[in-house]
């Protein structure tokens, strides 16, 4: 069984690796800056997804490609600066397991990963219409029509905060039981496209 997606995201910068401690009652607590639960709340969300309909049980080769906004760099080149590649499959792997794509990430016994600059998610996507986030106002209006739940979901979620781990949790969800209702490549659009606003607005709220 296989499960190939692609995700029409920017990936994080921050990773696992850049857990904070304090001490508190003389020992040392681990915790997540704020800048850590975002990359995660992001991950999951998207990933909430994509999920499949019974977790992995067995051996699992995870072929990752990071893409990275190119700026100045030459399309398609390797990325060679920060974040590593083993920090960023660290945070993507514990979201996979959060979310319910196997049972445990020991189950991931071959891993290909690669990471690089390119353009936007329309140039890094074999499939550019599974891509297109970007809509306009008569699309999304379409959509919505289309698929209320989706217009329901973004309605309910719209005052959401980048450190409310809960909402983001039932957030991805949401997008799971949506995405299993209908299976269509427009709902996935539609998918995307929300989980991209509620992110912009929760920034927004934030003041990033």
């Amino acid at each position: 069984m296989s499960n190939e997606f692609f995700m029409a995201m920017v990936p994080p910068t921050v990773t696992h690796q850049e857990k904070q401690v304090r001490v508190a009652g003389g020992k040392p607590v681990f915790y997540e800056p704020p800048e850590l639960k975002a990359a995660r709340q992001k991950l999951v969300a998207y990933l909430g997804q994509h999920v499949p309909d019974e977790p992995y049980h067995c051996g699992v080769r995870l072929i990752t490609k990071w893409c990275f906004p190119r700026g100045k760099h030459l399309d398609g080149t390797y990325r060679l600066s920060k974040p590593d590649t083993d920090n960023l499959q660290k945070l993507l792997k514990d979201c996979m397991t959060k979310v319910g794509f196997w049972d445990d990430d020991a189950l991931v016994a071959s891993e290909i990963v690669e990471k690089f600059w390119g353009g936007s998610p329309w140039d890094l996507c074999p499939d550019r219409q599974a891509a297109m986030i970007w809509l306009t106002p008569q699309e999304r209006k379409a959509l919505w029509e289309e698929y209320p739940e989706v217009q329901e979901m973004y309605e309910e979620y719209n005052s959401i905060l980048p450190e409310d781990d809960g909402a983001w949790e039932r957030v991805a969800e949401r997008c799971h039981q949506i995405r299993e209702q209908y299976q269509t490549l427009q709902v996935e659009v539609a998918l995307q496209d929300v989980v991209w606003q509620l992110e912009c607005l929760a920034k927004r709220k934030r003041g990033d």
